[in-house]
């Protein structure tokens, strides 16, 4: 389960019609960041056709915490067509606590770029400022060689310093997910994933978006030779609203490359099928991870 669940941590909003020179200038300013890292590690990528010849954390696996940093850099376009772009902070944390348990914690600090009106004065502009802070702890260990079990809570902060830029709430996610893996059917590190949330909000401003949604992955990651990856839904994107009864149904996926204990590199793609409940139309995510 990736950690930079959605845009804004939940701030869909109406696009700025009579403002497109925003929407322009938000492509270009993600775009070349996002082109510039995928140039930067394009020769490195290409280097390595070597098999993969040890069980490969990508980092995708809730049950198996690693230490890292992450840099993440997204574009997104909401479903009622708002722009936005993200760039995220962070830092996982796993702590062993014996008799086979670890504690993963995590914590994201965003920014975000949108076009989108706010929700206390209705004004459309282009801006930019901080997001909502993310926290994380789940409860993890393997039960045998294949099985393992993951278990905690996401806790979203409403920190964002305009409205626009979060949810206006406090926010909790109980998290739970089932790992078996696939090393001896498809390669070392390979692994199929039933990741689940469920998001409410609990707290803040009386005029915050009410939260009552389902969200889960029917996560399967390929480690392929030379150490590259695909991942068929990475992020627990496909959602239920329990109160509406809507869907979102996305293609969801990614592609990278790791180097063990040093470094990963993906892109990851978004595409709404289903949009009933609105999420977004497309999304892209480019992560440059460093392992320590």
């Amino acid at each position: 389960m990736n950690g930079t669940q959605e845009c804004t941590h939940g701030a869909h909003l109406v696009r700025n019609r009579r403002q497109p020179v925003g929407a322009g200038v938000l492509a270009r300013n993600c775009a070349w960041p996002m082109l510039a890292l995928l140039g930067a590690f394009a020769p490195g990528l290409a280097l390595s056709q070597a098999p993969a010849a040890v069980e490969v954390n990508t980092g995708q696996d809730v049950t198996r915490p690693i230490a890292r940093v992450d840099v993440r850099a997204g574009y997104s376009r909401a479903t009622e067509g708002t722009d936005t772009g993200t760039f995220v902070l962070r830092h996982d944390r796993p702590v062993r606590l014996g008799d086979g348990w670890t504690l993963g914690l995590r914590a994201d600090l965003p920014f975000v770029m949108n076009d989108a009106a706010s929700r206390a004065t209705g004004e459309r502009e282009f801006a930019g400022g901080v997001g909502d802070v993310l926290a994380q702890a789940i409860l993890s260990r393997a039960l045998d060689e294949r099985w393992a079990v993951g278990f905690g809570t996401q806790v979203i902060a409403p920190t964002a310093t305009r409205d626009r830029f979060g949810s206006g709430g406090w926010r909790l996610l109980p998290t739970a997910g089932l790992r078996y893996s696939l090393s001896q059917e498809i390669s070392p590190g390979s692994f199929a994933l039933a990741a689940l949330r469920y998001d409410v909000d609990v707290a803040g401003e009386s005029d915050r978006t009410r939260r009552r949604e389902l969200q889960f992955a029917p996560t399967l990651n390929v480690v392929l030779p030379g150490h590259w990856f695909v991942t068929l839904f990475p992020s627990t994107d496909i959602r239920l609203n329990t109160e509406t009864g809507r869907w979102f149904v996305p293609a969801n996926f990614a592609i990278g490359r790791v180097w063990p204990g040093s470094l990963v590199v993906s892109a990851e793609f978004g595409i709404g099928i289903i949009r009933d409940l609105p999420v977004y139309d497309h999304r892209v995510e480019l992560r440059l991870g460093f392992f320590f």
